[in-house]
């Protein structure tokens, strides 16, 4: 039996089929029956059952970006049912999800609805909602709607135009599925659960795989461009705290004294008239080519620097890049002709190694202007020694690059299986009754061994970077129990550099050192986390213990990967101090926050004046590192 995805599923099928009528489906089991999925499913129920509910009730809210692909709801956010009661999406526990608008539906947006505030959920209006009858069950039903077949004909019927295309509701309606009995239907949806969380599993192990090789990569570039490719040679400070030590013999300049800016060149299209100038010719935006057109507007050796919409706090995606040949750039990129004597892919790795956070405006979106831009350092060694370091980095980062090429493509292989086995599950061309169910003992560990797995995670993630050390380290372990809710069974008191739990970190260091993973050294006045024969042990534990919060983490230590320590403990502080304020339930404004920083903490904390911690509350808020009342208070001495 071969799907419509094209791979193959060898089991067992059923012993009698019949014909079902239905030129996609072809045969089915003899004892199962199709009917249009009207006769088994209230299709976006009406509001009206909300009538008589209070208007300050708490309901779940869920946007778009909160609906997982192939399964899964973020339930983050709560409005009072007044504020949602009307142009919101209403559906309640048992409700099965599934989007209806490009791209979403054709990625498999969509999910059963399950512990929503109070049963009841509002959310985006792009949404489909299947109530299933007590004929159907829901997670069944759920897996049919992200089938090969429900996805492939629902694109086909899709109406609107470009990226407004939606699914009707009379697709659903009218959509023919074959449904076995109730009993089998839970037998298939268990094996279905069972089987697609193992392959998810392998999906998000080799995920990480391309993670740890991205993190190579950058911390590959990261080195070759602030450090040589000489070890011996001597070091001099830079005078840019965030960037370090550099070679003595290199020079510092600005970039504004490197580079000749062409922004006024750039001409940016929208999608329409893109669509009337199809052709060969890269159109270049901030986060790489956006299309292709039939004209050009630069044809020599630049740098694109994005301007707007880079992705500036994520260490692991490139804002620089560097160009050759015809090319059209439009308005969110900044067009760099690097001077005489500047290799064009030596200061794509330099602008690439760069902590923007010093440099980036904008509230709602990150944003690089020019005046900023041209103030950036940038480390000038020789011509020679710039393309003997840019000819070491295209040979080196050619072999990992070509690594996550075939990782991705065993992703994509492993999705395409998991797609097949659902279609071939819910349609019946396998026989999944037999089955067994396989239960495997979760093993414990103590508190603190697991919490060395989690501190080795982020320590393997960030020692390479100039800005770690241990203070950041205490901040970071804070924010993951306070922000993220990993029990850590922390007692984080305020302490001169924000808040601390000593007795955790010697606790961490010392597992880590015993377990020969990381060994902590003073090395020029600061703690660095040195890597032991074992550094990768600890990583068959991780999943075991953190595995959901692996996606969390991975946002935070994005967020703070390139911040200074300085940046890291004005953030820390703010959050405990407003964490604490939410923990005794208090009415407070940022002005009190602000007091307990400045005031109520330790003295030194006076050094930080009011602007710049009002931004980075702002700045907090922006990035969704508001406190909702977890861990323990800071406050007290710490015993």
């Amino acid at each position: 039996m071969t799907p419509p995805t094209g791979q193959t599923v060898k089991r067992a099928t059923y012993p009698a089929y019949k014909p079902t009528g239905v030129e996609w489906l072809g045969n089915m089991p003899q004892h199962w029956a199709t009917a249009r999925l009207r006769f088994h499913v209230k299709v976006n129920p009406s509001r009206s059952e909300l009538n008589g509910c209070p208007e300050a009730l708490e309901v779940s809210f869920v946007p778009m970006e909160a609906v997982c692909e192939y399964g899964g709801l973020r339930l983050n956010q709560t409005r009072p049912l007044a504020d949602v009661a009307t142009g919101y999406t209403y559906f309640r526990d048992g409700d099965v999800l599934s989007a209806k608008i490009t791209p979403c539906f054709e990625n498999g947006k969509g999910s059963v609805a399950g512990g929503l505030v109070n049963g009841l959920g509002l959310g985006t209006t792009e949404l489909h909602v299947l109530r299933p009858t007590g004929d159907l069950e829901q997670r069944y039903l759920f897996y049919v709607t992200i089938s090969h077949a429900f996805r492939k004909l629902g694109t086909a019927c899709m109406y609107g135009a470009g990226g407004q295309k939606r699914v009707p509701e009379d697709f659903v309606k009218d959509f023919r599925q074959p449904i076995p009995p109730i009993d089998e239907q839970r037998v298939i949806a268990a094996f279905l659960d069972r089987e697609t969380g193992r392959i998810d599993a392998l999906i998000e192990k080799k995920k990480r795989q391309i993670e740890l090789l991205q993190e190579k990569r950058t911390a590959l570039i990261s080195r070759a461009v602030t450090k040589g490719l000489n070890p011996s040679a001597p070091l001099k400070d830079s005078g840019v705290e965030w960037l370090g030590e550099v070679p003595a013999h290199w020079q510092m300049k600005r970039l504004k004294h490197v580079v000749k800016c062409l922004d006024a060149k750039r001409i940016p299209l929208n999608s329409e008239e893109r669509g009337e100038m199809q052709g060969d010719y890269p159109y270049w935006g901030a986060n790489g080519i956006v299309d292709h057109v039939d004209d050009w507007l630069f044809d020599e050796d630049l740098v694109l620097l994005g301007e707007d919409g880079a992705p500036f706090f994520d260490p692991l995606k490139d804002v620089a890049f560097y160009v050759t040949g015809k090319i059209w750039v439009n308005n969110h990129a900044h067009v760099l002709r690097p001077a005489q004597g500047i290799d064009p892919r030596f200061l794509t790795g330099v602008l690439n190694s760069v902590c923007y956070a010093a440099y980036i405006e904008g509230t709602t979106r990150d944003k690089l202007v020019q005046e900023h831009m041209r103030e950036i350092p940038v480390q000038t060694p020789s011509l020679e020694e710039q393309q003997a370091i840019a000819e070491f980095l295209d040979r080196d980062t050619a072999k990992i690059d070509g690594l996550v090429g075939k990782v991705r493509d065993s992703i994509d292989q492993l999705r395409e299986y998991r797609t097949a086995l659902i279609s071939a599950a819910v349609t019946g061309k396998i026989d999944v009754r037999e089955q067994p169910a396989v239960t495997k003992p979760v093993r414990r560990a103590p508190a603190s061994f697991q919490r060395a797995v989690l501190a080795a995670e982020i320590v393997h993630r960030l020692h390479g970077q100039p800005t770690f050390g241990r203070v950041k380290f205490q901040k970071i372990l804070y924010l993951c129990e306070c922000h993220l809710g990993m029990d850590l069974k922390g007692n984080f008191r305020r302490q001169v550099a924000g808040p601390l739990d000593n007795r955790m970190m010697h606790s961490v260091e010392s597992q880590m050192k015993r377990q020969k993973w990381y060994e902590a050294r003073m090395a020029d006045s600061r703690t660095v986390y040195e890597a032991l024969e074992n550094a990768g042990g600890y990583q068959k534990y991780f999943d075991r213990y953190w595995k959901a919060y692996r996606p969390a983490l991975n946002a935070l230590l994005r967020l703070v990967r390139r911040a200074t320590t300085e940046q890291c403990e004005i953030v820390a502080t703010l959050f405990a101090a407003w964490n604490d304020l939410v923990l005794e339930g208090a009415e407070f404004s940022d002005d009190d926050i602000l007091r307990e920083v400045r005031t109520n903490w330790h003295e030194s904390k006076a050094r930080f004046d009011e602007s710049r911690l009002r931004t980075a509350l702002q700045w907090m808020r922006d990035k969704g590192l508001v406190p909702q009342g977890r861990g323990k208070t800071t406050r007290g001495e710490e015993k």
